[in-house]
């Protein structure tokens, strides 16, 4: 059985207000952070994010769809740094 390649963007919605969110910048950001194992990046950022281990597995393979969420695992990343922290309206 194969897995489905999960999206690069996604359209989150808050308060009525949709935003798209660039998970292929989320995932490189990942990627980039030592570690020697995938699972131990993603719990070092689920604790550096403030948010479930859970949670963040989803919003990387995006099924969980969150603009708070998604502002908190740029900050965990550090893409807050930047302009938009990989989101636009």
């Amino acid at each position: 059985m194969t897995m489905a390649t999960p999206p690069e963007e996604v359209t989150v919605w808050h308060r009525g207000v949709p935003f798209v969110v660039d998970l292929g910048r989320y995932r490189r950001a990942l990627d980039a952070w030592p570690g020697s194992v995938d699972r131990d990046r993603v719990e070092r950022l689920a604790r550096a994010a403030g948010v479930s281990g859970h949670a963040t597995r989803g919003f990387l393979s995006a099924t969980v769809r969150s603009l708070p969420l998604a502002m908190r695992m740029a900050d965990g990343l550090r893409l807050l740094d930047d302009a938009d922290g990989g989101a636009r309206a």
